[in-house]
């Protein structure tokens, strides 16, 4: 998953963190939501499986930010070796 795409998914998951009016969140309940927490390469941790899965969204939001910046870091590495012929 490209790291804008992991940050789009912490801003959907900070927006239905505001709309809802609480940290929980519960996965079944919204289709995007479904999907973010399947990506395999977002370890995003919480309670409960299948439609009672649900998950601190702050905590979410969190490892979602993380991951992206990994990303960003991997790319920059690239880009940098790639410029300087190592």
């Amino acid at each position: 998953m490209p790291a804008l795409a992991a940050y789009k998914d912490a801003g959907t998951v900070w927006q239905k963190k505001i709309d809802g009016n609480s940290d929980m969140l519960v996965a079944s309940v919204d289709p995007e939501l479904t999907r973010i927490v399947a990506v395999p390469d977002y370890p995003i941790q919480g309670q409960g499986s299948g439609q009672s899965f649900h998950f601190s969204a702050s905590a979410a939001i969190e490892t979602l930010w993380l991951r992206a910046a990994a990303k960003l870091d991997a790319a920059n590495e690239l880009y940098a070796n790639h410029t300087t012929g190592d």
